[in-house]
């Protein structure tokens, strides 16, 4: 399990707490520090197969996307480029995304001989998310599509749009 805990000391840190297969702790449930640094690190999202953690941290001064194996050791990759918020793994691991200034980005990963990501690549306008320090958006991993968690008082709040085979409008390019 990971999640984030602010501390006076620290800013906010990514924690780990280690499960049995059966999700029951694993000894006393005592919290252990994955990225506990003098910045503030949040929104852990870990990759479907659980090699690599994606967070955003603002290292840089803003707040970036960064990827990471988990549960380590390794070198961490810069995702984001501009800023970025809420991470989402793809079901297959092999795309990220994040919210930028309303814009929905992507990114390619590749996991093997080494962790690399794709420039980024502006997919649509989100809705205004509700609170931007929940988790405000998903990806549906059946089929790829998104749900987002709008603002009530955006207008026109009774419409839903649905992008379909948003996929196939990207250009692919070699990471």
């Amino acid at each position: 399990m990971v999640f984030t805990q602010r501390r006076s000391a620290s800013g906010a840190d990514i924690r780990t707490v280690t499960l049995h297969s059966d999700g029951e702790p694993d000894g006393t449930l005592e919290a252990q520090d994955f990225l506990a640094t003098e910045f503030d690190e949040v929104w852990p999202e870990l990759s479907p197969d659980g090699r690599f953690m994606a967070y955003v941290s603002n290292e840089s001064g803003e707040f970036e996307v960064y990827i990471r194996p988990f549960p380590g050791p390794g070198r961490r990759v810069r995702v984001s480029t501009a800023g970025g918020s809420a991470p989402r793994w793809s079901s297959d691991g092999r795309e990220i995304f994040w919210v930028h200034d309303r814009q929905l980005m992507m990114a390619r990963v590749q996991t093997t001989p080494h962790l690399a990501v794709s420039r980024p690549a502006s997919l649509f306008e989100t809705p205004r998310l509700s609170t931007p320090m929940i988790r405000s958006f998903d990806v549906d991993p059946s089929d790829g599509s998104f749900l987002f968690l709008r603002d009530a008082h955006e207008p026109d709040t009774s419409r839903v749009v649905i992008v379909l085979n948003w996929v196939k409008s990207l250009e692919r390019e070699p990471l």
